[in-house]
């Protein structure tokens, strides 16, 4: 294949394989059954200003789609990862393109012919303009790119690749800039240095909130809200937000549905009793592949086992229910088998300890009942003695059991014993049993299995909607989907509140379209009813938080606590004020109940908690600005009120130039990479970006 046929096969990938991987936005799929964009709103948001197109949004989505829908079904979980993707991507290249400008950033045609044909060949470039063998050569390279440019297909492509190459090629510098405005000193290593291993010692005395009973606090409305208006950054709310009310209507399969099913499933009788190659008559018709071995009985269902063992090879057992499916089962033959399947039903003495005398207690009362067990009365004594709660009800009943799970004493005494016996005592699991066994088979069972799942047919999918929409219209004339879900004997569930670019609700799947209703509608309004998933969904609006400061009710009990906590403080505090001195015992003494003492050792500046008090910082804080020997006044605390005294500090040893270089140097390393971290959330908070996708039915 000559390169040029190479390049005509790949290039096409160029444009968005890699312009989406090395901008990290690894698109796994794309959305389908948008509506039309050009019928809808001019933009799906903004930035500073500067306006996302939704033919824009939606031509990097199709091209995501076109990317990735040959490698299997589309998931609403992929289809809302593109989503979010897609606007990343576009909302970076947006603030960075911005960023450009205000910088004067610009990528020269040199550096651009130097990325391509010079000493610094960009990596795609180089992956995908030459073979994988082969030794870079400038001079073709230029004849290569100079046969892309007149060829009037690959040149558009080439001129993308060309963009996106500089995009790349500007971030990069644009981030090494930002990069190297972070500074580090030796004299910042040194205060680190001290940070770090300048150590103290302290004792100190809580008062914890909790210690006052929430009665003794009262607590006022007007409290609340003069906590929240001195505290609205916390509790700023910087969307809209809408709370929906909606009842379910799953489309499960009638009665219909199962007979119509039940006659499909007969018609494979005939051929799933002639057939030779089973193996094969079952691919596709089963959820388990076809075991070509024999098997215990207790490995089969408990619908079949009793047909099962009286069938003879070839004959087909069924249909039987199980769950959601028909199932038919076809015995190719029998063989023995070394160890035996049996049936079993226990009374189970368990240990009251660990001791030796707790083991031997067991024993003595199981033998004490198996003593008294005859096939008469043994459901009874399980009734009576078994500490197997599970079964001790159905009187010890086991069914056909896999004895290996007991322990290997247990099954080698209980496989060993014949038909209708009672043995005992066994050790095995959980303690001492007596075991009956009521049945017994060496026989192996080889088995073929056909089923058809039973699906709702379209009639009963009508019938669902039609009782749907009765509700709906019931639930209009009430004006409460609440009252009209309890006069239908129904509930109306309540949806976690709802962002305009939410993509779930709790109870229900693919629920986009959903909330896309929801955050458009008025409070109070009713939804159509909607098919979602496989069950059909009523909805009204039953409330909407419009952005900005939170209200009381949506914030109530947290701003209880915070206000609560605030006024203990102020309890501790005043009754503190009384209690003089230095001395923590004698002040624990003298304040009473809720005072608590302690002490941690070797705690440094740098620590986010102390030990045996948490997270905590007033009180390291407090503690490396204090002197050793000296005691600090109350300090109001996360959990509440502290006394610290310092009764140890040791100043950090000497650090020679070396220590302080390599402090300063990974200071300057890790700060590098956390303004890198922070850059595109910092850009993206100052940029004004607004998301509007939903707008656009996204």
């Amino acid at each position: 294949m000559s390169i040029l046929s190479r390049i005509r096969d790949n290039i096409g990938l160029v444009a968005i394989i890699i312009f989406i991987a090395l901008l990290a936005f690894i698109l796994t799929d794309f959305v389908s059954g948008v509506s039309s964009i050009f019928g809808g709103p001019p933009s799906v948001g903004s930035v500073n200003g500067t306006t996302i197109s939704a033919k824009e949004f939606n031509d990097s989505y199709t091209n995501a789609m076109n990317n990735y829908s040959a490698q299997g079904a589309v998931t609403d979980e992929l289809r809302y990862q593109v989503m979010d993707q897609v606007w990343t991507q576009l909302v970076s290249q947006s603030l960075y393109d911005q960023e450009f400008k205000k910088v004067g950033l610009q990528v020269s045609g040199a550096e651009v012919y130097d990325m391509f044909t010079g000493t610094n060949i960009n990596p795609i470039v180089r992956q995908y303009l030459m073979r994988p063998d082969e030794v870079f050569d400038a001079n073709e390279m230029k004849r290569r790119l100079e046969q892309i440019s007149n060829d009037p297909e690959l040149r558009p492509q080439l001129a993308e690749l060309e963009k996106f190459l500089v995009q790349n090629r500007g971030i990069e510098q644009y981030q090494k800039m930002i990069q190297s405005g972070y500074l580090s000193s030796l004299a910042m290593a040194r205060h680190q240095y001290q940070d770090q291993n300048t150590k103290a010692s302290i004792e100190w005395m809580v008062i914890p909130f909790s210690s006052i009973p929430d009665s003794l606090v009262k607590i006022t409305d007007n409290d609340l809200k003069a906590y929240i208006n001195s505290h609205e950054a916390r509790f700023e709310q910087k969307d809209d937000e809408v709370v929906l009310r909606y009842v379910r209507f799953p489309i499960k399969p009638s009665p219909g549905d199962s007979t119509r099913t039940l006659a499909s499933i007969e018609k494979l009788r005939a051929p799933f009793a002639k057939t030779e190659d089973d193996s094969a008559f079952v691919a596709g018709r089963s959820r388990s592949p076809f075991v070509n071995d024999y098997q215990p009985l207790n490995t089969f269902s408990e619908l079949i086992r009793d047909s099962l063992r009286a069938a003879t090879a070839g004959q087909v057992i069924g249909p039987v229910r199980d769950g959601g499916y028909y199932q038919m089962y076809k015995l190719i033959g029998t063989s023995s088998l070394e160890t035996p399947a049996v049936k079993i039903n226990h009374i189970l003495i368990s240990f009251k300890g660990n001791t030796p005398a707790d083991s031997a207690e067991a024993k003595a009362k199981a033998a004490e009942v198996k003593g008294k067990a005859n096939s008469g009365n043994f459901a009874t004594l399980a009734v009576e003695n078994s500490d197997d709660f599970a079964s001790k009800s159905n009187g010890g009943e086991l069914g056909w059991t896999d004895l290996a799970q007991f322990g290997e004493s247990f099954e080698k005494t209980v496989s060993s014993a014949s038909a209708g016996s009672i043995v005992g005592p066994v050790l095995g699991r959980g303690g001492y049993h007596v075991v009956q066994i009521t049945d017994k088979t060496t026989t192996g069972y080889k088995v073929a299995l056909a089923e058809q799942e039973i699906f709702f047919g379209s009639e009963t999918e009508k019938s669902v909607y039609r009782t749907a929409n009765q509700f709906a219209a019931k639930a209009q004339d009430a004006g409460n989907i609440n009252d009209a879900a309890a006069t239908a004997g129904m509930v109306a569930l309540e949806s976690n509140p709802l962002l305009p670019n939410s993509k779930t609700i709790n109870g229900l799947q693919s629920a986009r379209q959903l909330i896309l209703w929801g955050v458009g509608a008025e409070v109070g309004a009713f939804s159509e009813v909607m098919s979602i998933g496989e069950t059909y969904v009523v909805a009204q609006v039953t409330r909407r938080r419009n952005a900005g400061i939170r209200d009381l009710e949506d914030v109530r009990d947290e701003v209880t606590v915070r206000v609560s906590n605030e006024k203990k403080a102020d309890m501790i505090l005043e009754k503190l004020k009384s209690i003089s001195g230095s001395d923590l015992v004698s002040m624990q003494k003298a304040y009473g109940q809720g005072a608590n003492l302690g002490n941690a050792n070797d705690i440094t500046f740098e620590m986010n908690s102390v030990p045996g008090l948490g997270a905590e910082p007033k009180v390291i804080g407090r503690t490396f600005g204090m002197k050793q020997g000296e005691t600090s006044a109350p300090i109001e605390g996360n959990s509440g009120v502290f006394v610290v005294k310092v009764t140890a500090k040791t100043d950090a040893p000497q650090a020679d130039e070396a220590t302080l270089a390599n402090l300063r140097d990974n200071d300057r390393a890790s700060g590098r990479n956390l303004f890198m971290q922070r850059l595109e959330p910092a850009m993206e908070e100052i940029g004004k970006v607004k998301d509007e996708r939903y707008k656009a039915g996204y």
